[in-house]
């Protein structure tokens, strides 16, 4: 009897498998990316997906909900697709990947607060920007840990009048966390937020506003160190794509702790290859030019 005892008091202090990999993964205008006349290469993306092994990500600009839901099951059928009705004015739906074999969807609803043209205007499914994803999951294990997961695809842009608008979504986002507090449990939010200004670091406003809404909601920001996630023109007409850091995977302090409280954070593709560095488009590759300006993110516990 002490022996069985001592066995599930180790069993409640080990997380609930032996990894966990979370993770962020805006995929281009999937499946056409009409601004560069570029098809998705989805052989390529699924061999960055399986390299990836997340057990739950985001994903986001997916224009062509069906086909990808599509692909998905024909390579990955261990893993389930939710995905947004709306896009806002371009169409881009968002969502989650996750493995059906580790996690239990409880519900899921589609937050329009965020789709707004202009703030404190009416949302719209198919004008302005982006709705948040929501839902609920369960960690299929003895622990049954739950949270909710929310994705996100804040407005682009690094202008004053798109910051502004994201300080409007953030402060959006804010009244939603502060209702769901105790009430569903922890929460992993993870996507494109769109922080065009959180690279240039601790002294910039954005980024000091960015880590103000990270610790006012008890958050740990599990890929901080990943050094960029995307890569753009960067202003400057001088042939090379510059990095930058838009993704992201935020989680509550109490879901670390449950999940052990040690994680490893990695960027994978061109950010991965280039370490970041300004570089052509030709030098950033097939990742790059056929697939997603972004790179997938990841947290593995």
């Amino acid at each position: 009897m002490k022996i069985i005892k001592i066995a599930l008091f180790i069993s409640l202090l080990t997380p609930a498998f032996a990894s966990l990999k979370f993770g962020a993964f805006n995929i281009r205008n999937y499946s056409y990316d009409n601004r560069a006349n570029v098809h998705t290469n989805k052989k390529l993306l699924v061999q960055i997906i399986n390299a990836m092994k997340y057990d739950f990500f985001s994903v986001e600009e997916i224009v062509e909900k069906e086909d990808f839901i599509k692909l998905m099951k024909e390579n990955f059928p261990f893993y389930e697709v939710v995905l947004s009705e709306c896009g806002g004015g371009s169409s881009q739906k968002l969502g989650f990947v996750y493995n059906k074999n580790k996690f239990i969807m409880k519900w899921k609803h589609e937050e329009d607060a965020l789709s707004v043209t202009k703030p404190n205007q009416q949302p719209s499914c198919n004008q302005g920007s982006r709705p948040a994803m929501m839902a609920q999951f369960v960690i299929n294990s003895p622990r049954r840990e739950h949270f909710v997961a929310i994705a996100l695809h804040l407005k682009a842009g690094g202008n004053s009048q798109s910051i502004n608008k994201r300080y409007f979504q953030f402060a959006t986002l804010s009244k939603i966390l502060t209702k769901l507090r105790g009430k569903y449990g922890p929460y992993v939010i993870m996507g494109d937020l769109n922080t065009t200004e959180y690279i240039k670091g601790a002294a910039n406003p954005f980024h000091q506003k960015f880590n103000k809404f990270v610790e006012a909601h008890d958050l740990v920001n599990l890929t901080e160190d990943v050094g960029c996630s995307s890569y753009w023109w960067g202003g400057v007409n001088d042939g090379l794509e510059y990095p930058s850091q838009l993704d992201h995977v935020l989680m509550s302090e109490s879901l670390v702790r449950e999940l052990g409280n040690k994680y490893i954070s990695q960027k994978a593709s061109h950010c991965k290859a280039l370490s970041c560095k300004p570089a052509a488009p030709q030098v950033l590759g097939k990742t790059y030019i056929e697939v997603s300006d972004h790179c997938p993110i990841s947290a593995a516990f």
